[in-house]
Order: C-alpha cells, then structure tokens, then sequence
C-alpha cells in the first residue's frame, strides 16, 4: 500500500498560471521584449523560471539577451512575483478536499516545485497547504531540478516511504518524467497545464480529470 504522495505545485495543487505570466510579462516589457497572452505560458512553465524567460525568448527568434542581463531579469521577476504572487493564485477546486482525504486515510503528503524554494513555501502558505503537508520542497541552488529524481528521493526517504510506495502527481511531462525516474506511481493532473494527452504519451500510469475524481479513487483503492 502507498505511504507518501508527493504533488507537484503549479498547475496541480494551484492554478498560479495568471499571476506567473503577469510577473513574466512585465519583466519582459521592461526590457523592451515581447509579451504574451496568458493562456501561451502554458508551453513556458515547467521546468523554473530561467526556462520561462528561455522559452518565451526562443518563441521571437530574433529577441536575445545575453547571459548577464537574463540574470538581472530573473533577480528583477523573483522580486516581482514575490510581491504578487497571490494576487489570482488559488488553489483547484476538490484540492482541499483531497489533501484532507490523504490526512484521514493516513497518507503522508508534499510538495516538490521547481518554483525557488522561498516561492515555493510562501505559496503554499499563502493558501493555506501548509497544514496538510509532511514537507515542501522547491527549487535549490545545491540540488538538480526535475525529472532528475535525486530530490524526490531524498523527499520519499524523509517521510520513511520507499519508491514503491510513493504516489507522483503532477501535471506536466516533465512531472511524468520525474516520477519514471524515481520509480514512483505517475498520475496525471488532467486539470492542469498541459491536459491529458501529453501526460498519458509522456508515461502517466493514470490521469483524473479533477481532484475530487481523484479523492473518489483513493477512497475505492483504500477500501474506505
């Protein structure tokens, strides 16, 4: 039986896609770079913020920075979104709900991010997940980001689960990737940034459509 379900951030547990474009958008404009839509962020998010700004650059072929001033616009947007980060950001429908059902079927929960670690935290204390979380993790310095499954091990191990007995939720490849790499059960979070289709190609075991689809499985693969 599972241990420890460890949960992905952005786009899984909470919908922060608004507020990361808007804090993007304005560091872009500032350096007289090109903008986009909300929804078009959905293709940049993933793999932290310096893929963000590499993304979005990468989409206008002829906008390039060089390395020292893609340096100062990252100091410049964790500045920003540090500010705003909880303007739009909320948690998804049933995601209360389904952290509180891993409570009561005594399952540990946390969250690994690839958001900065003090991001990663403040979100999550922001709404509020902090209550129902074993650990969080987000994204440091001294260790490798995801898919490398170096940190979601060393998360399992803490909470005295081994890579069997871990359930992976996220809603990206890059979540999916992760999980394969750790050894961990993939599930997919349909609701998220990429959708299904990109998850089950991208090794997800099962994808739910929401959290109280999920919430509903836990209590029929427990038995309670």
């Amino acid at each position: 039986m599972y241990q420890f379900f460890l949960f992905d951030l952005d786009g899984t547990l909470a919908d922060t896609l608004t507020d990361i474009a808007i804090c993007a958008n304005d560091t872009l404009a500032r350096y007289g770079l090109h903008t986009y839509p909300t929804e078009r962020y959905r293709e940049f998010i993933g793999k932290g913020a310096r893929e963000i700004f590499c993304r979005a650059m990468a989409a206008e072929p002829a906008e390039t920075v060089p390395e020292e001033t893609l340096l100062k616009m990252l100091e410049e947007y964790d500045a920003y979104y540090h500010l705003h980060q909880l303007d739009n950001t909320r948690p998804y429908p049933g995601v209360i709900e389904l952290l509180e059902e891993c409570h009561r079927l005594g399952i540990k929960t946390g969250v690994l991010s690839n958001k900065p670690h003090v991001a990663t935290c403040e979100v999550v204390e922001g709404l509020g997940l902090d209550q129902y979380l074993t650990v969080v993790y987000g994204g440091r310095k001294e260790f490798p980001l995801k898919p490398d499954p170096t940190v979601p091990l060393m998360i399992a191990e803490e909470c005295g689960a081994s890579p069997e007995e871990t359930l992976y939720l996220g809603d990206m490849s890059v979540d999916m990737q992760t999980a394969q790499n750790a050894g961990f059960r993939p599930l997919g979070a349909g609701w998220g940034l990429s959708g299904r289709d990109e998850l089950l190609a991208n090794g997800a075991d099962l994808v739910f459509d929401s959290a109280a689809e999920l919430t509903q499985w836990l209590r029929t693969e427990w038995g309670k």
